[in-house]
């Protein structure tokens, strides 16, 4: 006889005596059913459970009984060829644990631990494993339950990524409000001096160089909070992928640099190869362009013989490679591992926000891509950005 049967019927023999006992007899909930009837209706709760269920013997931990769901765990045709076999031969990854479970639940009365398992029919799933000890008649066996708990750890790994990057945002968000605040009041407070130097002074020449700095402080007051929407665009907004015509972004980037002194002491090279259609977000694109060209512009080496940015872009069907590569100041060897934190400024002459790599590194985070620095000091630098070609989410659209 199965022992599951032996199982239930034993639990209805356990019930009926309590019933004899002053307490209500099970038959009077069950319709006067036989003991056949209770164990055939309990054989039936097992095999229909939607949990695996197995009854194990643990001396040996041999499988004694097994229900459908154990059956289709394991990729067998029927439950009852799982009769006889080892539990533990079942698991070889984590035999040793629930070893020490099994015993546990024999010791202590139940156990339970979860684990990973490379499920014939659905790859790796993650587990939960109950075990609990029964006595029928002057046998101890171990009733063993399993639960599928993927869709459980995968919410929580969705969890934990989620408070990770809550922490990172609010850790990165207090920095950005304080060091943001001083970033702003400077240029304000700079003008408003400025102002008060003005209402006194009467020499015109000084009048106009007041007048100066002050523009030359609401520009990089301008510049701010450009970074700063920036920055903000790159947080909350999802890619919107687009095709890109670099030479179209490289031309309006460079238009748009030059208010920027000394640009025209400056050899700019231009050279793109396309090959094939290239879909990105444009915008997010445009400011990496922007913010790495402008870099290279701000820094750039005045004892040189002959000062160049040179800006290459190499699109391919897999991704675009942009190259930008100067014979600027360059960065110091101590510096070079953080220049991507955010208001880090590597010179003391330096009069962007401080926040221009930063928001580069944010961005190309954000498109999964790469991004590698070459640099020496005196001799320039040499950054590398990669970013992939996005697949076409409507086959009528060209990307």
């Amino acid at each position: 006889m199965a022992f599951a049967i032996i199982f239930a019927f034993s639990n209805f023999i356990k019930i009926t005596k309590l019933g004899h006992s002053g307490k209500k007899d099970l038959n009077e909930n069950s319709g006067d059913k036989s003991p056949a009837e209770e164990t055939e209706r309990y054989k039936i709760l097992f095999q229909k459970a939607p949990l695996v269920q197995l009854l194990v013997n643990p001396c040996n931990n041999t499988i004694l009984d097994a229900n459908r769901a154990a059956a289709t765990l394991y990729g067998r045709e029927d439950a009852a060829s799982l009769i006889g076999q080892d539990l533990l031969g079942l698991h070889p990854a984590q035999a040793g644990l629930m070893k020490e479970s099994l015993k546990e639940a024999l010791r202590y009365g139940e156990s339970h631990f979860s684990f990973t398992f490379q499920s014939t029919a659905n790859g790796p799933v993650d587990l939960a494993l109950f075990a609990g000890k029964i006595d029928l008649g002057k046998n101890e066996l171990l009733f063993v339950n399993i639960q599928d708990i993927s869709d459980t750890k995968k919410a929580e790994r969705i969890l934990t990524q989620k408070n990770t990057e809550l922490q990172k945002t609010n850790a990165e968000l207090d920095h950005f409000v304080y060091s943001t605040s001083h970033e702003l009041r400077a240029p304000l407070v700079s003008v408003l001096g400025l102002i008060s130097l003005l209402e006194t002074e009467s020499n015109e020449s000084e009048q106009i160089s007041y007048i100066r700095l002050m523009k030359e402080s609401i520009h990089k007051l301008d510049l701010i909070i450009h970074d700063i929407i920036d920055y903000s665009r790159n947080a909350r907004f999802e890619v919107n992928v687009s095709p890109i015509d670099f030479d179209f972004l490289l031309e309006k980037t460079i238009n748009n640099l030059q208010y920027l002194p000394h640009i025209q002491k400056i050899d700019l090279r231009l050279k793109v190869n396309h090959e094939g259609i290239f879909c990105s977000d444009k915008r997010r694109v445009e400011v990496i362009l922007s913010n790495l060209i402008s870099n290279s512009l701000k820094f750039f080496n005045p004892k040189a013989t002959q000062p160049f940015v040179e800006i290459l872009v190499q699109v391919n069907p897999q991704q675009a490679v942009i190259r930008v590569e100067d014979n600027g100041l360059g960065i110091p060897e101590a510096h070079l591992p953080r220049i991507f934190e955010m208001f880090f400024r590597g010179y003391e002459q330096s009069t962007g926000s401080g926040i221009g790599l930063y928001i580069v590194k944010e961005i190309v985070d954000k498109l999964k891509g790469s991004l590698q620095i070459e640099s020496a000091e005196g001799k320039g630098s040499v950054f590398t950005v990669k970013i992939p070609n996005q697949p076409q989410p409507n086959p009528n659209d060209a990307c």
